[in-house]
C-alpha cells in the first residue's frame, strides 16, 4: 500500500522475469514510514538491480531473489538475499569488484540514504548466500 515501495518492486519484479528469476517479496508494514520515496526507491532499486546482474551472470544459482521489507516504530528494515556461486569479497562494507571504475557508486547512494536516517548498511555473504541489509530510523 506504499506507492514507492509497489512501485520499484513491481518494475523490478518485470525485470527479474525476463531473466528467469522470482522475486519473493514478504512485507510487514505497520505504518506509512516517514523516509523519502525517492530514497526508498534508490534502496530497494539498488539491492535488487545487483542482486539480478549477479544471477543473470551466475546461471548455476538458484534463480530467486527474496526481499523482506519491515516497518515497525520508527525502524525500517530491507533484507535482500540471493544466492551466490562462491563468497563474495566484502571488505568494509563495500563489494570487491572487477567491474570497473564507475561499478560500485549505487552502495556509495545506498550508504549515504542509510546514514541521512542514521541507519546501517550491512553487507555479508554466508553459506553461499548474500545479504543486503539497510536499517533505517524514521518519526
Amino acid at each position: 500500500g506504499i506507492f514507492a515501495i509497489d512501485a520499484i518492486i513491481s518494475y523490478k519484479s518485470g525485470i527479474a522475469k525476463e531473466h528467469n528469476i522470482d522475486l519473493v517479496p514478504t512485507f510487514k508494514l505497520t505504518s506509512v514510514p516517514q523516509i523519502d520515496s525517492s530514497d526508498i526507491s534508490i534502496l530497494i532499486g539498488n539491492s535488487l538491480d545487483n542482486a539480478i546482474e549477479y544471477l543473470s551472470e551466475h546461471k548455476e544459482c538458484q534463480p530467486k531473489i527474496s526481499i523482506k521489507i519491515v516497518y515497525d516504530k520508527g525502524v525500517m528494515d530491507i533484507l535482500v538475499e540471493n544466492e551466490t556461486k562462491s563468497p563474495i569479497n566484502i571488505h568494509d562494507n563495500t563489494i570487491d569488484s572487477a567491474k570497473g571504475r564507475w561499478h560500485g557508486y549505487g552502495l556509495k547512494s545506498v550508504q549515504n540514504i542509510c546514514e541521512k536516517y542514521d541507519g546501517k548498511l550491512f553487507l555479508t555473504n554466508k553459506n553461499n548466500t548474500f545479504l543486503f541489509n539497510a536499517v533505517l530510523f524514521s518519526e
